[in-house]
């Protein structure tokens, strides 16, 4: 097995924090938090960088809500900064060795 070393880097790397935001941004522009996330774009990377960098970036706490259509169902949504920016950055990186690895074609 192959160790693959340096991920949290290239997981905060600044260039992959604007690819995932480019990423969860997609289809979702029309959102509250996204419009408000564009106010101070280059800020909010900026500090999502320091945080990862410093290590004091917390998951936020997940809004619950239920719906009823098709059938009932709980829903768990993350906000849009930092936690769907951070969740998109982990997977650029992730996404290929783990493609990579569980592909034998």
């Amino acid at each position: 097995m192959k160790r693959i070393d340096n991920l949290y880097d290239k997981i905060c790397c600044v260039e992959n924090l604007f690819l995932a935001d480019e990423r969860a941004r997609k289809g979702k522009l029309w959102q509250f938090g996204v419009k408000t996330y564009d106010l101070n774009r280059q800020n909010n990377i900026k500090s999502l960088y320091q945080m990862l960098r410093d290590e004091t970036y917390k998951t936020s706490d997940y809004k619950i809500f239920k719906i009823f259509e098709p059938k009932e169902r709980i829903i768990y949504s993350l906000p849009y900064f930092p936690d769907r920016i951070v969740h998109h950055a982990i997977m650029n990186v992730l996404e290929p060795i783990f493609v990579s690895t569980f592909t034998k074609d």
